[in-house]
């Protein structure tokens, strides 16, 4: 994936990649598994993401796929927390 940033707005691009690779972002605010779940959940709804992973002690969250950064981030807000990177 390639994130592309242009003042405020952030676009997740499809790029050649290995089967393995994955996109990542760092969310805030997950402190127990429900979190984690809340934030997969919420991601996994999103169309054309799928394959979501959370690390709850990092706040990483890896996914396949790609998405608007903005319906990323609306959807983790949505969930109660918040996208920092």
């Amino acid at each position: 994936m390639l994130l592309i940033e242009s003042g405020s707005r952030k676009i997740l691009l499809p790029t050649t990649k290995q089967e393995n690779e994955m996109a990542a972002i760092k969310v805030q605010g997950m402190k127990c598994q429900h979190c984690a779940g809340s934030t997969k959940k919420a991601l996994e709804g999103i169309d054309g993401i799928s394959n979501v992973q959370v690390d709850l002690d990092s706040g990483q969250v890896s996914f396949d796929g790609t998405a608007d950064m903005e319906t990323i981030k609306a959807a983790v807000s949505k969930a109660g927390f918040e996208v920092i990177s």
